[in-house]
């Protein structure tokens, strides 16, 4: 928002997605409608989040993935890292570790550590 490529309204979609309890359907609808608009990372983890609550992490794989290669934040890397760790079975042990190691947003860390125990 502040570096202007969000409006409010789309800053108020990026909130909802990220803060509210809703069904994964639902978030899987708000956060594809989203992304017609921007893509950014948080919404891509959205969308993963969404997939992989449906079991489909098949397709969360790449979703998550490409929300890894766009500029993120430390914040949003880390719960991207943790995602991925629960739904690409194959790195799992990789994406958890880098999770821990980056220790940007502390909660999801502190998970992927627990995951890795």
């Amino acid at each position: 928002l502040a570096k202007g490529r969000i409006d409010a309204a789309m800053m108020k979609t990026i909130m909802t997605l990220v803060d509210q309890p809703m069904m994964p359907e639902e978030k899987l609808q708000m956060a594809e409608a989203a992304l017609a608009k921007v893509e950014l990372p948080v919404i891509l983890l959205a969308k993963g989040e969404a997939m992989g609550s449906l079991g489909q992490p098949a397709d969360a794989v790449p979703v998550l993935r490409k929300a890894l290669e766009l500029d993120g934040d430390i914040d949003v890397r880390t719960r991207i890292l943790l995602t991925l760790g629960m739904v690409d079975e194959a790195n799992r042990q990789a994406h958890l570790s880098a999770a821990v190691k980056l220790n940007g947003n502390l909660i999801a860390a502190a998970q992927a550590g627990m995951m890795l125990r």
